[in-house]
């Protein structure tokens, strides 16, 4: 299926020798376009209104899609990690100088704290930093339409905002 690109395969990121936790190697499948999957399991936009984990993985799929397009032709590259412990980041960004980036996609403002935490774990405790280095940015994909910087530096980002 990965031929003929109706799936993408979000690989899974970073060597077991940069993490003290053991690593989930599995990749995280997406449907090339998240429209697919509203078409395939028949839902319309009131439909995600009222199934909101529904909408958070159809959220979460375009703003990989619309992450993975805007990447494309940099030399970047674009992951995903999870552990054994259960911690998933959404998004790793791999820059061509191996420098990189973490960002957690979420729907609203009640959500990014959780998501905050979520990527200062990966970065404090999870990552042996002196092999990998700091991140060049964390941040916050958000459905949202008020971009910002947090107290400790993470930038939400209004998925919108977005520009090639």
């Amino acid at each position: 299926m990965e031929n003929i690109w109706p799936v993408d395969a979000g690989r899974a990121h970073f060597d077991q020798d940069f993490t003290r936790t053991r690593l989930r190697q599995q990749s995280r499948l997406h449907l090339a376009d998240p429209a697919l999957a509203c078409a395939a399991l028949g839902l319309s936009a009131d439909d995600l209104a009222d199934q909101p984990d529904q909408y958070a993985a159809i959220f979460t799929a375009m703003a990989v899609h619309d992450l993975r397009v805007y990447l494309e032709g940099t030399g970047a590259r674009l992951w995903h990690y999870r552990d054994e412990t259960g911690l998933a980041i959404d998004a790793i960004i791999e820059y061509p100088d191996r420098s990189w980036a973490a960002l957690q996609t979420r729907l609203g403002e009640h959500q990014l704290l959780d998501a905050e935490i979520q990527l200062y774990t990966l970065v404090d405790d999870r990552l042996d930093l002196s092999q990998v280095g700091r991140p060049r940015f964390l941040a916050i994909l958000t459905a949202t339409t008020q971009g910002h910087t947090t107290r400790s530096g993470t930038r939400i980002i209004p998925l919108p905002t977005l520009t090639a």
